[in-house]
């Protein structure tokens, strides 16, 4: 398999193209426009698109500099990264890494960190210099808004399996003296590999820290007691038989929503008690704590003569090849296929 291509265009500084023939006038015309200050890309890239928006920042980096924060992470593999805050409309600026002797403006679309670089914490991708892996965690997590997204951003990172939390643990210890180490270290302290994705992240942090409820699983495989997959719930706390599954947008859809409903009826019927949190949620905290609450104590009362449902891994399952991920996909097609007899 080759390698990825970029999903950007370079710009070219002004004397760059003048250089190539390019004539002052044909850079006014149709075929070229504007991606920063004296910099230009062909008429039709999207300059907002996210890794157009990250390599346009890039170019105005110093030679020994590195994009760092979500765009590393983001080059790194954790696709999730995307650039854009929470509420699914702020766009993030592009954390510039300069370190301390440089000085240059921030500009529209990034932000500056002047924090020490050395080499060690710099890779080259696609010819673009980002923070190494460890690097790139340990400033996600120190420089994020609020320890929920520290705990965010550490989750995406080691969920994509970019570095293991003993490494982190290590590189923390060897910078104990640089601004936001006790958010970075607590955000480690709560991360989970196991969480798929930003929400699911968030909806934890919710139950452990405005509820005060006992840490959950992410996305653990349940089993009837025949052996056969029920599912992967986005959490579960084991002693109240309480899964909770979030609601994005894209459950939205008919088919999907019924494919949400299917499977938290399959939960239901064996044992299990079922909690479903959307976005809107998240703008009651409160609310959202004291109803999780109220379904701990729900499962905690529940008669446990009822569960047929069980965390124990099958033999067979263990001979599977293909990750967690692959079998989560693998059911959900199962499950539509499921939808549509059932439809027709």
């Amino acid at each position: 398999m080759g390698e990825e291509v970029p999903k950007h265009v370079r710009p070219r500084t002004t004397a760059e193209l003048l250089a190539t023939g390019v004539t002052p006038r044909q850079l006014r015309g149709s075929k070229w426009q504007p991606s920063g200050r004296g910099m230009w890309v062909p008429a039709g890239v999207d300059t907002t698109a996210v890794d157009q928006r990250v390599i346009q920042q890039a170019v105005r980096l110093p030679p020994d500099g590195a994009v760092g924060g979500w765009a590393a992470a983001r080059a790194h593999g954790a696709d999730q990264c995307d650039g854009v805050a929470p509420d699914g409309r702020t766009v993030l600026p592009v954390l510039l890494c300069i370190g301390t002797e440089r000085r240059i403006r921030a500009g529209a679309g990034s932000e500056l960190s002047r924090d020490p670089l050395p080499e060690d914490d710099v890779v080259e991708i696609h010819g673009v210099r980002y923070t190494a892996e460890p690097r790139t965690c340990f400033d996600g997590m120190r420089l994020a808004t609020d320890l929920v997204e520290a705990v965010v951003f550490a989750d995406l990172m080691l969920h994509s399996a970019l570095l293991t939390i003993t490494e982190m643990q290590d590189y923390i210890a060897t910078h104990c003296g640089w601004r936001g180490v006790p958010q970075a270290r607590a955000a480690l302290g709560l991360a989970d590999p196991g969480s798929r994705n930003g929400w699911e992240s968030r909806i934890r942090m919710v139950w452990v820290l405005d509820a005060g409820l006992p840490r959950p699983l992410c996305n653990p495989p349940i089993f009837d007691l025949c052996g056969q997959l029920l599912g992967y719930p986005d959490l579960l706390d084991v002693s109240s038989a309480t899964v909770l599954e979030y609601d994005g947008r894209e459950h939205r859809r008919a088919i999907r929503h019924d494919r949400d409903n299917l499977r938290e009826e399959l939960f239901e019927e064996h044992g299990l008690v079922v909690a479903r949190v959307t976005h809107i949620d998240f703008s009651h905290h409160d609310d959202l704590a004291r109803r999780m609450q109220r379904t701990r104590r729900r499962g905690l009362g529940r008669d446990r003569r009822q569960d047929r449902w069980s965390l124990t891994v099958p033999p067979a399952w263990g001979s599977r090849s293909g990750t967690a991920d692959d079998e989560l996909e693998a059911l959900l097609a199962a499950m539509d296929a499921d939808w549509s007899r059932r439809a027709t």
